[in-house]
């Protein structure tokens, strides 16, 4: 019974999104929380109040293609080239706790890839320490910030957003790469 209870209040709680810098998200509502999820582009912050965190997301570094697929390359000789027809999308993304308690993010799970609407895998691939990875769980305390690269396999010249999805609910946000 317990069980249920949180399931529920997880997908029937309120949440809302916006820019933090005042632009205006696809609901037409500019600077304010809105229940659909808020559209920014990188370098902006997208503000998250849900029931269970507050937070700021920016996607603050994009590489993509044959830099991106170099990277990955060189990083380690293990590492495979993209599939035919892909290429490798890096971002990093950088989360801050703005709430009053700790913030749990599983960020392999959180920040997803959809290109061309479709969701894509997330490359299980090793990166030199220039590019640390995101890997685990994160706890955050109140005020703490991180930040660490995500690795996507996208097809070539496709339309990609990164989507903030909570463990719990759909999706909170996208960033336009």
């Amino acid at each position: 019974m317990f069980l249920i209870f949180v399931v529920s209040a997880g997908c029937c709680g309120s949440s809302s999104t916006y820019a933090k810098d005042g632009t205006t998200s696809n609901s037409g509502a500019s600077n304010e929380q809105s229940n659909q999820p808020t559209i920014i582009s990188t370098q902006q912050t997208l503000v998250v109040h849900s029931y269970s965190e507050d937070a700021e997301i920016t996607v603050d570094q994009l590489i993509r293609g044959t830099t991106a697929n170099a990277i990955v390359r060189n990083s380690n000789s293990f590492n495979s080239n993209p599939t035919s027809g892909y290429e490798y999308l890096l971002y990093n993304v950088r989360v801050k706790n703005t709430g009053d308690d700790s913030l749990t993010l599983f960020p392999v799970n959180e920040f997803p890839t959809y290109a061309n609407g479709v969701k894509s895998d997330i490359a299980f691939v090793v990166l030199s320490d220039d590019y640390r990875k995101y890997s685990g769980t994160l706890e955050l305390l109140p005020g703490a910030e991180t930040n660490g690269w995500v690795v996507a396999e996208v097809p070539i010249g496709s339309n990609v957003k990164m989507a903030y999805e909570p463990l719990i609910g759909d999706a909170l946000g996208f960033v336009q790469f």
